[in-house]
Order: structure tokens, then sequence, then C-alpha cells
């Protein structure tokens, strides 16, 4: 069994709260029969916070989306204290969710008014899709956590991640590219192959759990 400690340390509701669990130790059950009837976790900690504790160390399908971004490998290990964490994806994840949300914050003020209706529509799909997939990529990352990482199962789900973040940057950045007056020849011609790759990323998904 791949045995990996999760760490949480984060402020809720101005407390802070540091919690270590074994996951692959965890499952649903224990859990519930944890938090309801440990009476010190009822006692000492507010309803808010106990149920953030529970979504987080959950093991699948309710909460490994939490816990998946928190991972770490036992031989990171845990250095003056503080655990030390660092992956690419999340990061692309990160700005992808970023220029999403400022994208849909430029069209809606910035650009009001000076795009076209079709524009204006266009600009719109583009935000959904950056930020709908920006979702999905975080999503493949969660179940990636999931899964045996020397599987197929996690090679799939490592093509779809690359696929839907790829898709994503080509579908939504030429439709932003060619909406802000950049000249749509050739960039135009990428929105199409953006669209065919997010369809074979969701495909890749599908694949994975087969």
């Amino acid at each position: 069994m791949d045995r990996r400690w999760r760490v949480l340390s984060t402020s809720i509701l101005g407390k802070e709260c540091t919690a270590y669990c074994l996951i692959s130790s965890c499952n649903l059950r224990s859990m519930l029969l944890f938090f309801f009837f440990s009476p010190c976790i009822w006692t000492l900690m507010p309803p808010f916070e106990m149920w953030f504790l529970f979504f987080f160390f959950a093991r699948p399908p309710l909460c490994y989306w939490f816990s998946a971004i928190h991972t770490l490998n036992a031989s990171e290990g845990i250095r003056n204290g503080v655990a030390k964490f660092y992956d690419p994806c999340i990061v692309a994840v990160g700005f992808s969710g970023f220029v999403g949300v400022v994208a849909g914050a430029y069209g809606a003020h910035a650009l009001h008014g000076r795009l076209t209706p079709k524009q204006q529509s266009a600009w719109t799909t583009a935000v959904n899709i950056n930020l709908i997939h920006t979702a999905g990529c975080l999503s493949v990352l969660a179940l990636r956590e999931c899964v045996d990482p020397n599987g197929p199962a996690a090679k799939h789900l490592n093509r779809a991640f690359h696929l839907l973040l790829l898709g994503t940057t080509l579908f939504a950045g030429t439709i932003y590219a060619t909406s802000l007056g950049v000249p749509g020849g050739v960039i135009g011609r990428l929105t199409p192959v953006g669209g065919v790759t997010l369809m074979l990323g969701w495909l890749t998904v599908a694949l994975a759990g087969l």
C-alpha cells in the first residue's frame, strides 16, 4: 500500500488549525465514525472547521479533491516544521484559473461596448471554457492521486491533463487574441484544434476508467 502523509495547516475563521493524517489508512466509514462519535472533536472544534477537515481527509470519491493538492511523498518529509511541496501541474492550473478570472473581468468591464455582439459572445465562450476546463484539470490531478502511480490509469490521466491544458490554451487563448485585434490568420485556425484537443482529453479521462 502506498502510505503517504497528508498535512493540513491552515487558518479557518481566524483560528490556526494543524492536522496530520495518514490518508492511506482511512476510509469514509471510519471518518464518519470518528467525527460523529468523538466528543473531543465536537467540543473543541466548531462545526464549520470540523466539516472542513472531514472533507479534506476523507477518501474518494468525496474528498480526495482537496487532499491531492496537499499530498506529500514520504521521501519529501517535513523540514523545519514546514511541509515542502511543489508541483508544476498545479502551478499551471493556478495560472490558467487566474487568466480565466482576469479575462472574465476584463471582458465585462474594459471591453464592454468595444466588441461586436459576435466578438463578445466568443469572448464569453472562451472565458467559460477557460474556467470550466481549469476545474477539469484540477479534477484530473485529484483523480491521479487515487490510482496506482505506476499503473495505466495514471498514465492516461497524465495524458488527459496535458491534453486538457493544451486544449484550453489553444481554444481560449486564440479567441482572446483575435478578440483583442491580433490578425486571425494562423491563430484563428488553432481554435478548432484546441476544441478537438479538449475532446481527446476527456476521452482519455474516460479511457482511464476502463
